[in-house]
């Protein structure tokens, strides 16, 4: 299991380093989980091709395969999720030993309803009081949405997805499971989350991690009108026609200005809720290249309440 990403770690005769300074033979290995005697391995510092360009991964130290985190120890996935359940509200129940589901038909009924009622100030938003039983209610969103971002800031923690999908059952209306391949859509993912929204007969809640691009407030000087682009993949070669560009825009609108704050462009990002794949639009190209075409590909979600998303 990869489990959670750490910053330091300790060697067999106590002392203790830090993954930025350490390099191996330095200490006297085997090297020990900061908070328990987990085994860990320092994985140094490289460099990874991400948002179309290249990006420095810091150095950390991290589980050895088969190992496990002591039950107390916060860096063990299991542990985090525990402690999720026990405050999710009725989103995140236990089902069976070492496994929890996410109801994701709350927040899908939840986001739905609210769609339809009149327009809250959700600037401070409020704390649902505990239940076992999902209820309708406006008060309650932000709790669910938020719950499920800390599910997404923990999978942010982790180096892959691997404990989270032993640990996380998600499920949707009826009891049907969603795979979290099927739930959770890193950038070089997004055409696949495109592809998941477009076919799916019943509309689930999903997240898109990505890069903020671009935001655009009061849009055509209406104040109700404001656009968040995600940073975009490159333009792909349809299989079906080699003289057309496929592209994907990921747009995420806001009824109030105020809930992009503290965003800038470049910052990561998880956004989560009900998307649309709305109908692509065909183009010409207006320059000589490869494409003489380009079918641009949308996702758009319109977020009610702020904290659909959040910074990574």
């Amino acid at each position: 299991m990869a489990g959670i990403k750490m910053t330091h770690a300790f060697d067999r005769n106590g002392t203790k380093w830090a993954a930025a300074d350490y390099a191996k033979g330095m200490g006297a290995e085997p090297l020990n989980c900061e908070r328990c005697d987990a085994p860990v391995s320092h994985v140094g510092s490289f460099m990874r091709d991400c948002y179309d360009q290249s990006s420095r991964v810091s150095a950390f130290f991290r589980l050895h395969a088969n190992g496990e985190h002591r039950p107390y120890c916060r860096f063990g996935v299991h542990k985090q999720i525990v402690e999720l359940a026990r405050t999710s509200n009725g989103l995140i129940e236990s089902v069976k030993k070492n496994l929890f589901r996410m109801r994701l038909v709350a927040v899908t009924e939840e986001l739905k309803a609210s769609a339809k009622r009149p327009k809250e100030d959700d600037g401070d938003e409020k704390t649902a009081t505990s239940s076992k039983r999902y209820a309708s209610s406006s008060n309650r969103l932000s709790a669910y949405i938020n719950t499920a971002q800390r599910v997404l800031k923990l999978r942010a923690l982790c180096d892959e997805d691997d404990e989270i999908e032993q640990h996380l059952e998600l499920v949707f209306a009826g009891n049907t499971p969603v795979s979290w391949k099927e739930f959770y859509f890193e950038h070089a993912r997004q055409m696949a989350a495109h592809y998941t929204v477009s076919q799916n007969t019943t509309q689930y809640p999903i997240a898109i991690q990505g890069r903020v691009g671009r935001i655009a407030p009061a849009i055509k000087g209406d104040p109700t009108r404001n656009a968040l682009n995600l940073q975009k993949l490159k333009v792909t070669q349809d299989p079906n026609e080699p003289s057309n560009g496929i592209s994907l825009e990921v747009s995420v609108w806001a009824a109030k200005a105020s809930w992009f704050n503290g965003l800038s462009e470049g910052d990561e990002v998880v956004v989560f809720g009900l998307w649309k794949a709305p109908a692509p639009v065909q183009s010409k190209s207006t320059k000589e290249g490869f494409f003489k075409t380009y079918t641009n590909r949308r996702l758009t979600l319109t977020l009610a309440v702020k904290s659909q998303i959040a910074k990574v």
